[in-house]
Parts: structure tokens; sequence; C-alpha cells
């Protein structure tokens, strides 16, 4: 056990199995833990109430886990979710990792600069389940633009979506395969989400190539709910290393309703 030396001290994410998060009389916080692969965060439950009313008043941080000797970092909207205010997230040379992805799209929120404030509801005593309603999606992926080539031949593209968030499901959705047509595919076909946590989901879209083994991924955005709007809208598509690809975008259609209580 290590004892805080001052309010604001940093330190990593406390694992549910095997480590504990206690309040001393000072305010300050005792952690214990154990070996560095076991410093996980997982699903949300209430193994880590201490660690939410922990950040309500301390500044916390987590770091990747070592894996084989290198970083792999873990979803960061977790984190978020649970009141962890600094996540950090590895950078491979290739970018090309979901957390990375995700950490860029919500900062997106404040224009890639300063922090990002938790939503009201965050700043309660006993935030989480989380009690204001969720949202229904109502999302037609309608056509893209300009999509990458690939060196073999014309690609036959297709889109997979998501939602990415503390507690969504893990389903994965897909449009048809438009053959041989990568400069203005169109698909028109519409689909249903369900968003628990509209403040702390992304959307993830993701253009494959029906042609390679496993389906290429091409290009992808990710988008932060909050910046959503609805109506129709043309999404900028990223590279594998997250580069901007000139001309190249999404046209999708949104509405979103409350969810019935």
């Amino acid at each position: 056990n290590k004892q805080t030396s001052s309010d604001i001290d940093i330190f990593p994410p406390p694992s549910p199995s095997s480590s504990s998060l206690t309040k001393t009389s000072s305010n300050r916080f005792l952690f214990s833990h154990v070996a560095e692969k076991d410093k996980v965060i997982v699903r949300l439950s209430n193994t880590l109430q201490a660690m939410r009313e922990a950040t309500a008043f301390q500044l916390h941080r987590s770091y990747p886990v070592i894996e084989n000797g290198s970083e792999q970092s873990r979803e960061p909207e977790l984190a978020w979710a649970n009141g962890t205010q600094i996540v950090t997230v590895s950078y491979s040379s290739t970018s090309n990792t979901l957390p990375s992805w995700l950490n860029s799209a919500k900062f997106m929120e404040n224009g890639g600069c300063g922090y990002v404030l938790k939503p009201d509801w965050m700043l309660s005593d006993n935030y989480w389940p989380k009690k204001t309603s969720g949202k229904e999606l109502e999302l037609t992926i309608l056509s893209a633009r300009q999509l990458p080539k690939q060196a073999h031949d014309v690609v036959d593209p297709f889109v997979k979506v998501r939602i990415c968030g503390p507690d969504a499901t893990d389903t994965t959705l897909m449009t048809k395969v438009i053959n041989n047509n990568g400069w203005d595919p169109v698909w028109n076909q519409e689909f249903h989400l369900i968003l628990k946590v509209p403040e702390l989901d992304f959307l993830v879209f993701s253009v494959h190539d029906k042609d390679t083994i496993g389906g290429s991924l091409l290009a992808q955005t990710v988008i932060s709910i909050p910046l959503l709007k609805e109506g129709i809208r043309a999404c900028p598509l990223q590279g594998l290393s997250r580069e901007l690809l000139d001309g190249s975008h999404l046209l999708i259609k949104t509405t979103m309703k409350q969810l019935k209580q």
C-alpha cells in the first residue's frame, strides 16, 4: 500500500479482483494492486463504486496494460464512465487501435484542446447505474464518395457500424456489398441502434473491401454522440493512421428519439 502525498496524485487503476481503494481520515486514499498484467478496467459493476466516489474530488489516471512487452490500451470509455479524469492511451506508429480513435473523437468535443467536462449526472452521488434515459438512433447509411483504392483492383465496399460505449453491446451491423464501385457507392440502408449512455457513447463506421481476406479495412471514422447532429451529414473518412482522406466521406442520415422509461 502507498498513501498519497497530496490531494492530486496519479495511480494505475485498481484491479477489481485483487485491489482495494479505501478512504483515509485525511480524505486521501490507499491503493493496493498486483502485477501490471492485472491492472485492467472491467465492465461497470459495484466493485468500482469506491473509485467513482474517489474521483468526485480527486484526480485519477489510468495506464495501458503491458502485455508481452508492449502496451495494450483498454477501452477508455469504461474508465471515463467510472470517473477517471486522465486516461492514458497508447499511440503506436500505425495508430490503428480503437482506443486511440475513441480518444481523438472524445476530444473533438472541445476542438481538440484543453479538457472535456463530465456530464452533469456524473457529479451526483451514486450516479451509476445511470438514471437518465437513453436514446434510440435511427441511422441510414446513404452513400460514400471517393473511397481509397486497393492496389489490386477496384474495391467492392461495404460498411460496418457499431456503438462503442460503457454499457453498449458488441453488436456490429453491416451494409450490403456494392461491387466494383469505390467512387460513389450507394447503400441507402437503415439501422436502429440503442444509445444507453449517449453522453459517453461513440458511433464507429468502418469501410471495408470484400475482395480481400477478412474484408480489408479501407477507411474509418468515429463520432462522439454529443457531436452527432440530426439530419443528413457528410462524415469525412480517415485512413488507417487517422490521416484525413481528401474528398472521401460517408453520407448518413440520423434521427434520435428518447427511449421510453
